[in-house]
């Protein structure tokens, strides 16, 4: 399978966590954990990433280039797990502050 650039398949681990479309592994990680946590649907993800900063067309980028790179280089799975948890309890602290 031949992969682009943007989608991940460079070999070396600095190219490997280069944003894609300008979004980083870490804000990845933050909006996949509070689209999830937040039970944010379908039909609201422009109005989200826009909010955030990230035009939709950006959005689809990076989603389906970090998706690819998770899936195939177990040192961005592995950073991207530890983004995650970070990020889930941080949305989780700010849910709970401002509830």
């Amino acid at each position: 399978m031949t992969m682009t650039s943007a989608e991940g398949n460079d070999n070396t681990a600095a190219a490997r966590f280069t944003p894609i479309a300008d979004v980083d592994l870490d804000t990845y990680a933050r909006l996949i954990a509070a689209v999830l946590i937040r039970g944010i649907r379908a039909e609201e993800m422009d109005c989200f990433t826009t909010a955030a900063g990230i035009s939709p067309s950006r959005w689809a980028l990076a989603r389906a280039g970090w998706m690819a790179r998770i899936r195939e280089h177990e040192d961005v799975r592995d950073a991207y797990a530890l983004s995650y948890r970070r990020a889930v309890l941080d949305v989780k602290d700010r849910t709970r502050v401002a509830s």
